[in-house]
């Protein structure tokens, strides 16, 4: 035996009992001259089996073509050549060997051999690929968390959006095809997808409901746990009871869920779900997730902070709205004395003026002008008193469907024949307490402003309903109270508002319509007078979509009695009857005075309520008739009746002013037994009123 032969039987001997070494010696011919006891065991053959056959025929002719013979043939060459792959070996399966090729020499230094040494470095193959594979998730993990760090949806707490950025991101670092975020109901009886990113179609969806109920296995598991990570999800038992109906269907084989967790309550959960082969959950990506959840979780909070600070952000500015609209309507109120006060006097002497004139006098259609001028001014100034709830009011029970079907003739007539006017009233409306010209008010108001938003044919629909607000939608509405209301409903299809409009809308004077048009107080007397009697008022309007007025007037549990009417004749005159007449404006005394004389009464002027009291005790005959002021210095107007009725318990008393109802009726002016008369008052108003007094029994 040669030298080369016996050393190489020795190597054999000597691999045989190295379990990480393995030798086979290759010919020239590409067949098998020796093998080692390991290199047998890997392909569980005897010695007798391998010994003589070619390396094609173990190894199959393809891996030796592309892999083995160009190596082999380097070291025939006389290169010692090395390198490492993977390999098949029916015993132990796909192992990976570091390989070396060694040339073998004969005793005339002629290489009629190759030696391949080889070990096996699976395992340290498999520990570098899985470091490795570690250390690129952890590098997407962490590109991943600084990347919704830095995200815009997250600074400016946008809910909606910064699900969709997580749940992608997420997906696409956990490398699943589906990442949903789910919210459960306050009483954990659903669980609501608020976000779901489907890696394949690169969409987000929203909207599906679990019912907690439908699947108790799971809900069990996820709030007992926290976490719900499984390999095999539609056969685990936390999840097989989604099988058929969800992870079937889907093709879901795996799942990796993980509670989102608020104070340490379970409020929701981040699922990621895969698609495919059975997958194996790395504790990385666990805590991944962990971390994931907790970002959801602190967005949660943050949102709940951000609506929190909105809300009282529009209460503040509702607070301030409501402080301004009172600012306007004391102010409103606190002009209208005045200006009632000189409508009074202009109206009066225009009065006197044009009962002296004929009506051929060139002046008579001037003077009609300025008594038809002052009268619009009165309006005005109702309507400023009824944005400010301080016009005089005389609300009874009644029934608002009668009041509406008493008005639906003129409306018809006002809005014009282009636009249909619908009537759909609740069959049976419950009663308010309401002062029914204030209704006429309302809907002439309302259906004025419908018009004029519609361009050509149109139409407007006024409704009537049974409403009762519950307090779940009060708390939703800033000064609603809870209870049974009558619903008005103006709507029209008209152009509708911008939320800009919608903002002012009540605020006096403000208007959309061109110089020259309206007043402006259309609304804001509407607005008025809905709060004074307790009401609320929304407005729903949108550019091109129209406008929606809903009032809830509240219900008024007593018999409605029907409203009667009578119209006034001729001005009545009087019988000589003595009246005391007591005003602080000397204006308004003249005037007042003036007409009484003329109407046929004896007048006792008095500017203060001392002058009064002076001449009452002075006068020799009786005093029929007191008609004071309410509010002047000294003494108000109802401390002035009392003194006197103790001179004359017979006297009757006319209490006027030009203030607005709420301060008369602080002064005891308003009750059901006193006589009172708003200013400015036509001729005629006094002298219906002074009869009806006087006529009293």
């Amino acid at each position: 035996m040669s030298k080369t032969n016996e050393f190489l039987n020795f190597f054999k001997l000597a691999s045989d009992s190295i379990e990480d070494y393995k030798l086979a010696v290759i010919d020239a011919n590409y067949r098998y001259k020796i093998v080692s006891q390991q290199y047998l065991e890997g392909y569980n053959l005897s010695e007798a089996e391998i010994i003589g056959k070619s390396v094609p025929e173990l190894m199959g002719n393809e891996l030796f073509g592309q892999v083995i013979k160009p190596k082999l043939d380097r070291a025939f060459k006389g290169e010692v050549f090395k390198f490492d792959d993977w390999f098949d070996f029916p015993a132990k399966g796909q192992r990976y060997l570091e390989v070396s090729y060694y040339p073998i020499l004969d005793d005339n230094q002629k290489i009629t051999s190759v030696a391949a040494v080889s070990r096996d470095i699976t395992e340290r193959k498999k520990a570098e690929e899985a470091l490795r594979e570690r250390e690129r998730r952890a590098k997407l993990q962490q590109t991943a968390i600084a990347q919704l760090a830095i995200d815009q949806a997250f600074f400016s707490v946008d809910l909606p959006l910064a699900l969709e950025r997580i749940s992608k991101v997420v997906s696409e670092t956990i490398e699943v095809e589906r990442t949903s975020i789910w919210y459960f109901s306050d009483d954990h009886s659903e669980l609501k997808c608020l976000t779901i990113y489907e890696k394949d179609k690169k969409l987000h969806s929203s909207g599906e409901i679990l019912k907690t109920d439908a699947f108790p296995s799971y809900f069990k598991a996820i709030k007992t746990e926290k976490r719900i990570y499984v390999n095999d999800a539609q056969n685990d038992s936390r999840t097989v009871e989604l099988t058929e109906s969800y992870l079937r269907p889907l093709e879901i084989t795996s799942m990796l869920d993980a509670g989102i967790l608020v104070e340490g309550s379970l409020v929701g959960v981040v699922c990621c779900e895969h698609i495919g082969p059975k997958r194996k959950w790395h504790s990385d990506e666990e805590s991944f997730m962990n971390s994931i959840a907790t970002i959801v979780a602190q967005l949660f909070v943050s949102n709940e902070r951000k609506q929190a600070e909105e809300e009282k952000e529009k209460l503040q500015a509702r607070f301030m709205q409501a402080q301004k609209m009172e600012s306007l309507g004391r102010l409103a109120g606190g002009v209208a004395h005045d200006i009632n006060n000189k409508l009074n006097v202009i109206l009066g002497y225009a009065e006197f003026i044009k009962e002296s004139l004929d009506e051929s006098d060139p002046n008579y259609d001037f003077i009609e002008e300025i008594i038809a001028s002052g009268k619009k001014s009165t309006k005005i100034v109702k309507q400023l008193l009824a944005f400010a709830r301080k016009q005089i009011i005389s609300p009874k029970a009644c029934n608002l469907n009668e009041i509406v079907e008493s008005i639906l003739k003129m409306l018809r007539k006002l809005i014009g024949e282009d636009i249909d006017l619908s009537w759909i009233p609740e069959s049976q409306v419950w009663p308010i307490k309401f002062d029914p010209t204030q209704i006429d008010q309302i809907l002439v108001n309302l259906c004025v402003n419908a018009r004029d938003a519609i361009s050509g044919v149109g139409k407007i629909n006024i409704e009537t309903e049974n409403i009762l607000l519950d307090e779940a939608y009060c708390s939703r509405k800033a000064g609603f109270l809870p209870g049974e209301y009558v619903m008005l409903s103006v709507s029209d299809n008209g152009e509708g508002m911008t939320k800009e409009t919608l903002d002012n809308i009540f605020e006096p004077f403000f208007t959309t319509k061109p110089v020259g048009i309206g007043t402006g107080l259309g609304l804001s007397t509407v607005y008025g007078i809905v709060k004074q009697n307790n009401g609320f008022i929304n407005v729903y309007s949108e550019p091109g979509e129209g406008t929606t007025v809903r009032i809830y007037l509240p219900h008024h549990a007593v018999e409605v009695r029907e409203i009667q009417t009578k119209s006034a004749g001729k001005i009545p005159k009087g019988h000589g009857e003595t009246v005391l007449l007591v005003e602080d404006e000397k204006a308004i005394l003249t005037i007042i005075k003036l007409i009484l004389e003329k109407l046929g009464y004896l007048v006792l002027p008095a500017g203060t309520p001392a002058e009064a009291i002076h001449l009452a005790k002075h006068h020799p005959e009786p005093i029929d008739l007191l008609i004071t002021d309410v509010i002047m210095p000294e003494m108000n107007g109802h401390h002035l009746a009392n003194k006197l009725n103790d001179r004359y318990p017979n006297i009757k008393t006319i209490f006027m002013s030009g203030y607005p109802g709420n301060i008369v009726a602080h002064h005891g002016m308003l009750d059901n037994d006193v006589n009172f008369i708003q200013k400015p008052f036509s001729n005629k108003d006094l002298a219906v009123m002074i009869r009806k007094v006087l006529e009293q029994s």
